[in-house]
């Protein structure tokens, strides 16, 4: 459990990401199709399952964390131009 004043940091992939593929399956527009259509979606286009995956929209999120009772938080937008799946690392980051 998070002590009071505590910082609890965490990144996640938006739903509606334009700059590049779903992580997971690495096809684009994934997060744009509805979530019932996914599937179907992802098997079409590189013949693969794509279940038990639910990227959240930035309003889901918000929605979530409510639910659980945070009531403060700041949620940052990352730089579209950085692709993190792709972003070199350094040797302490491996």
């Amino acid at each position: 459990m998070l002590g009071s004043g505590g910082v609890f940091w965490f990144t996640s992939p938006n739903r509606f990401y334009l700059f590049g593929p779903e992580q997971h399956v690495l096809v684009w527009g994934v997060g744009f199709v509805p979530r019932r259509w996914q599937n179907a979606y992802v098997k079409m286009r590189k013949g693969v399952e794509y279940r038990g995956k639910r990227l959240l929209s930035r309003s889901e999120l918000v929605e979530l964390l409510q639910e659980a009772g945070v009531r403060a938080y700041t949620l940052i937008a990352p730089d579209p131009i950085v692709n993190v799946a792709r972003a070199p690392r350094s040797r302490w980051a491996k």
